[in-house]
């Protein structure tokens, strides 16, 4: 799909991208993501000297800088909490869609014929279980409910006993 595009510059292509966001109705929240991954990602790119032109991002640069994601505790240079601290895997999960949604947007408007993310499944993400409270922790939570309506109301409706009944 070749339309001629002039787009080249991996900037110009992040902001031409976030602006089809808006336009397309993308979330506020969406958007915001988009715009904080790529944003790092593109501070990478310029960093580590690659090449500017969007068409010369290869996988084994989107490899890299997954991979930078993933081991480095301190990332882009920032004084940022949030970047001295390592990052967990559902984050760079979140670059990676961030990238694929840039990366297939700039294929479906013809500034390339492929992504390079094609040949890069998805980073796996830990599985996070989360430990159902016992019948003691139950209890205090309820017995913590404040004496107003709501708190009597909600520590009447807590301690009901679940009939079996259930409406689809």
């Amino acid at each position: 799909m070749s339309n001629n595009k002039t787009v080249t510059s991996l900037k110009q292509a992040i902001d031409e991208f976030l602006l089809s966001c808006k336009v397309e109705g993308k979330s506020y929240g969406t958007i915001e993501c988009y715009t904080d991954k790529l944003k790092g990602f593109l501070w990478y790119t310029r960093n580590y000297k690659w090449p500017d032109n969007i068409k010369a991002i290869t996988a084994n640069h989107l490899r890299e800088f997954l991979v930078y994601l993933r081991e480095t505790p301190h990332r882009f240079n920032s004084t940022c909490p949030r970047a001295m601290k390592p990052i967990n895997s559902t984050t760079v999960q979140k670059y990676y869609r961030a990238l694929s949604a840039m990366f297939n947007w700039s294929v479906n408007e013809g500034i390339l014929e492929t992504s390079p993310l094609v040949k890069i499944k998805v980073p796996r993400a830990e599985k996070k279980v989360v430990k159902a409270l016992d019948s003691n922790e139950i209890n205090q939570v309820i017995s913590s409910l404040p004496d107003t309506f709501d708190g009597i109301r909600d520590r009447r409706h807590a301690s009901r006993k679940p009939s079996g009944d259930f409406l689809p």
